[in-house]
């Protein structure tokens, strides 16, 4: 009658909160990062605000999201960031698991779980564990949900987080409970139950006590009532209806069993009228239809002596109105379910209503003919159950025959009393005659058609008397077949089991085979993606996939090419004055921003010397605009030296640029490097020495493919080493 419900709480706990943005929301927080990412002065900064970006793209678009996360997560994996990787992971873990890709979110956690145990971070691991619980109990996971569960539980009591206990608990409970192992399950839904009690949470404990009693329930425990009973008085303090309706429905359902009908009907009447105010209408209808066969139930029990037909009657009324709500609103499935309960109401209003005892008597003796079956079946068994069941059917037939007499009877007498009527308030003598004519059509067909139904049960004894008799025989037969068969069986079974354990063994082997295969396969492939990383740090990508398939790289010409050199003006006297880590750092800062503008602008770096810097554009892969990339390159590099000239106390930085034509190819056969060679690299060396500070000096053949797109001042013709007079340009902004 009542349906069971089960309420599982199951909240995801979130953390790496961010502080600085806090107040930022939505798409104005988003515009902000994409502002200041361009402005990152090093790689951390970089990955730390695309970390930013996957958090805020999170709830408005979680592919995003996902895509700022992985670049952030491989910023961090190249340069062993710890706290980027754990927020990465963590970041990617929550986008995966909004789009309920539950696998590659567990990987994720499982990987910020990994950094945060070994950095002994109690909080995060604690909110790890727990997340992974949830996600394992999505995926119906409950042996994984348990272990990640207590893990959590574990940490939480350790440092004391009481408010992560309140629904590690109630969660514990229903893995628990899913798993059959109810004292566990009581154990700790009870201690959420304490602790929400003593916080003040109501709504939990309404949720709680909704828990706590389903179990009870299913126990058969006297103390569901106790507890639905208080989720009830929670839920109507808090005014919510649809736990209202839940509970009243429960407590009825508790009350029908225990054949306590006022009570029954009083809750079923409550949960009726809380489904009315949210105006479920399936909620309404199965109430009243619940309501009818409560009804039904008190016309039928033998305690019920002065009322019974008035409970038949209201037994009908509210399961008539049932079905025909439930139809209305397309609920099949449980207007056939009180469908068949109306149909029994009004089959026994003709006659004597019967008590649930002599029903119960029938239902007994049913089971026990249907169950009374022993392995092996003698003829006298067979020949007492066949003649028993023959004079079951008789029995049953005959009753039938009787009924339908009955009913006919009934139907005649009162077509009788309506025509009678019909005849008394006729006007003439030609109107009853008329309805004496029409009523004597209808008396026969009546009787025809009982007479029709009379005859197909007298047919339908015949049948089953006959197909008795088949049966039997058909039983003797089965009874000597199953014998003969129950031998071979025993012989095969004794086989199979055999075959299964020798199957058993050969797959185990093979998955342990399996294994170690693919643990060295993973292995290689590792070693390959870090000896490919390596080699594309050292060469251009084509020159390395050469390299790869030949054992060897050609040397190339390149007829049209740009090559920029910089140098940190008065370095040595400056180097003087600083620490040697003072010194690297400082050359790192400076070259690691140098590397990441040259790549955004299509540059390939050639080397460092010393404090030199040398890049080109145009190789490996041929570039029609060489020289303004080149040139921007150059811009961007002069005024990042001058951005933090504003703040620290930097070097001074020159720079040139030459056109030209080069070789390029690999020397030397240890710790080999790729350079390149020619009168053009010579000529954009003189560029940047005979530069100024600050200054992007460029040639007059570089000056001739820029001179649209950049505004350069012409300097004359100054004297370079070994080169004599050169026209020379300084390069000033974009036009």
């Amino acid at each position: 009658m009542a349906q069971n419900y089960k309420i599982v709480i199951c909240t995801f706990f979130l953390f790496f909160i961010m502080q600085s943005n806090a107040q930022k929301q939505g798409q104005s927080l988003i515009d902000s990062l994409l502002t200041e990412l361009p402005k990152a002065k090093t790689e951390k900064q970089k990955a730390m605000l695309l970390n930013d970006l996957s958090n805020s793209y999170g709830q408005i678009d979680t592919k995003k999201a996902i895509q700022y996360g992985e670049i952030a997560l491989s910023l961090a994996q190249k340069n062993g960031w710890k706290d980027v990787l754990s927020r990465s992971y963590n970041l990617l873990g929550m986008n995966n698991q909004r789009i309920k890709n539950y696998d590659s979110a567990i990987d994720y956690y499982l990987k910020a779980l990994k950094i945060n145990e070994d950095a002994n971070n109690k909080k995060n691991v604690a909110s790890l564990t727990s997340i992974l619980g949830s996600l394992y109990y999505s995926k119906k996971d409950n042996s994984n949900a348990l272990d990640y569960y207590l893990r959590a539980t574990n940490y939480n009591e350790e440092i004391g987080n009481k408010k992560a206990l309140l629904v590690l608990y109630s969660n514990l409970g229903n893995v628990y409970n899913d798993m059959s192992n109810v004292p566990k399950a009581l154990e700790y839904l009870l201690k959420s139950y304490d602790l929400n009690e003593a916080a003040g949470n109501q709504q939990a404990l309404a949720t709680l006590s909704t828990n706590i009693a389903a179990i009870y329930k299913s126990q058969n425990n006297p103390k569901a009532i106790d507890y639905y009973l208080k989720s009830l008085s929670i839920n109507e303090s808090l005014n919510n209806a649809k736990g209202q309706a839940l509970n009243a429905n429960s407590i009825g359902s508790l009350y029908f069993a225990k054949e306590n009908y006022s009570k029954a009907l009083e809750f079923y009447s409550k949960s009726q009228t809380a489904y009315e105010q949210i105006g479920n209408k399936e909620g309404i209808a199965r109430n009243i239809g619940n309501i009818g066969i409560t009804y039904l139930e008190m016309a039928q029990d033998p305690k019920n002596t002065s009322n019974r037909q008035q409970s038949l009657q209201q037994a009908i009324d509210k399961l008539d109105t049932a079905v025909a709500q439930l139809n209305a609103i397309g609920s099949n499935e449980a207007s056939q379910q009180f469908s068949k309960s109306l149909t029994f109401a009004k089959s026994i209003t003709a006659g004597d209503i019967p008590t649930k005892t002599s029903s119960k008597s029938v239902k007994r003796d049913t089971v026990y003919i249907r169950d009374d079956k022993s392995k092996e079946y003698s003829q006298a068994q067979a020949n007492l159950k066949s003649e028993y069941t023959r004079k079951q059917d008789s029995i049953r037939l005959e009753s039938r025959n009787n009924e339908l007499n009955l009913r006919k009877e009934m139907d005649l007498k009162q077509l009788e009393y309506l025509y009678d009527k019909k005849k008394s308030l006729a006007k003439t003598d030609e109107e009853r005659q008329l309805l004496q004519l029409e009523e004597q059509t209808k008396r026969k067909q009546i009787e025809d058609d009982y007479k029709t139904l009379i005859n197909a049960v007298k047919t339908e004894q015949q049948l089953a008397e006959a197909k008795q008799e088949k049966k039997n025989s058909i039983a003797l037969a089965e009874i000597q077949r199953q014998k003969n068969i129950r031998n071979v069986t025993s012989v095969f079974a004794v086989l199979i089991l055999l075959m299964a354990f020798l199957v058993y063994r050969n797959l185990r082997n093979q998955k342990k085979s399996y294994k170690i295969i693919s643990e060295a396969n993973r292995t290689i492939i590792i070693e390959k993606q870090r000896s490919d990383e390596l080699l594309l740090n050292i060469l251009p990508y084509e020159i390395a996939e050469e390299l790869k398939v030949s054992g060897k790289s050609q040397a190339r010409f390149y007829n049209e090419v740009s090559v920029l050199f910089t140098d940190f003006v008065d370095f040595t006297q400056t180097s003087e004055k600083l620490k040697p880590e003072e010194l690297v750092a400082e050359l790192h800062e400076c070259f690691s921003a140098f590397d990441e503008i040259i790549g955004r602008n299509g540059l390939e770096k050639i080397k460092t010397i010393g404090d030199s810097y040398m890049a080109v554009c145009g190789l490996p892969e041929p570039s029609s605009d060489h020289a303004q990339k080149t040139v921007q390159a150059a811009i961007e590099i002069r005024d990042f030296i001058n951005e933090r000239k504003k703040h620290e106390k930097v070097f001074e930085i020159r720079l040139g640029i030459n056109s030209g034509q080069v070789v390029a190819g690999i020397v030397g056969v240890k710790k080999f490097a790729y350079d390149i060679w020619g009168d053009a690299v010579n000529t954009a060396s003189r560029m940047e020495s005979s530069g100024e500070s600050g200054k992007v000096n460029i040639s007059q053949s570089t000056h001739e493919l820029v001179k649209n797109d950049f505004l350069c001042v012409y300097r004359g013709k100054v004297s370079a080493k070994n080169k004599g007079e050169i026209d020379m340009y300084f390069v000033e902004n974009k036009i």
